[in-house]
């Protein structure tokens, strides 16, 4: 007899002698995977994959040390909804209003604050950040010379600006053409989608604490996007691998468990079913 046929019936001697045991220890373990699957985490990064020494992370540590990180995000501020109410009054849209630019100014100053993770101490996670308020901001301080106030008093004021120093082609980068949308383009030298998830939930929740009303802020970018991708695509298949590992132990239950798939018989049933003799 080989050593796997002395196994298996090793084995099967247990599951009949103590089945009960064995089903609660299968039960036990099939919870154990499933928890254990509900507790990864997922975290992705692209430069994390090379060595320390390797050319890809010396430069991107080097243009993160000498002139800003290399990954881009956009932070997105819609303000559509107040563009009807505006295009009434005749202002040119949204974000002409100084209290909507004094809100990108200060989205920019939380950008600049914010950390790359939650430990204490934790370095800031934003290399730099520019938006639509930045060239208002210049614009007013270089005419009215008053380095003390960052924006026009009044919407008059702004328009004002706009007549005389707007250009499309430069604006167009950081806000719509009706002045709906702006968009504040930073950039980060993180590359794991964990330490970027966290900046962006605190991104999320400074937008909810202090975004006038009828503004909305979404975190947006190609490498965001492709990060939550490769993050949502790695969860799905440790959700594929528990649900078939479940159904495989379903139905391996339902077969060695079935009265009806029981095939051997009992020596009561050989007794019976002798053929008689024919003397």
């Amino acid at each position: 007899m080989c050593i796997r046929d002395s196994f298996l019936r090793a084995i099967g001697a247990l599951d009949t002698r103590h089945g009960t045991i064995v089903t609660w220890l299968g039960v036990a373990i099939v919870a154990a995977f499933m928890l254990g699957c509900l507790l990864v985490e997922v975290n992705t990064n692209y430069i994390g994959f090379f060595r320390r020494t390797d050319p890809v992370r010396i430069r991107a540590r080097r243009i993160h040390e000498e002139l800003a990180g290399a990954v881009p995000i956009s932070v997105v501020v819609d303000a559509t909804s107040r563009l009807s109410k505006d295009k009434e009054e005749e202002w040119r849209g949204p974000f002409t209003d100084p209290a909507l630019l004094a809100f990108l100014l200060d989205l920019e100053d939380f950008l600049r604050r914010a950390r790359a993770g939650e430990q204490p101490g934790a370095p800031p996670a934003i290399d730099s950040v520019v938006s639509f308020a930045d060239q208002v901001q210049l614009m007013y301080q270089s005419f009215s010379g008053d380095k003390g106030r960052r924006l026009p008093a009044t919407r008059e004021g702004v328009e004002a600006l706009l007549d005389f120093f707007y250009k499309p082609e430069s604006a167009n980068k950081y806000v719509s053409a009706d002045f709906a949308v702006a968009h504040l383009y930073a950039r980060t030298y993180l590359t794991s989608s964990r330490a970027l998830g966290h900046v962006v939930r605190q991104i999320n929740d400074y937008a909810r604490a202090h975004a006038p009303k009828g503004v909305a802020v979404h975190v947006t970018g190609e490498t965001i996007l492709l990060l939550n991708a490769t993050d949502e695509i790695t969860r799905g298949q440790v959700r594929s691998l528990l649900i078939a590992f479940v159904v495989i132990f379903a139905l391996m239950g339902m077969l060695f468990t079935s009265c009806l798939l029981y095939t051997s018989p009992s020596p009561r049933d050989l007794s019976t079913s002798r053929m008689p003799s024919s003397a």
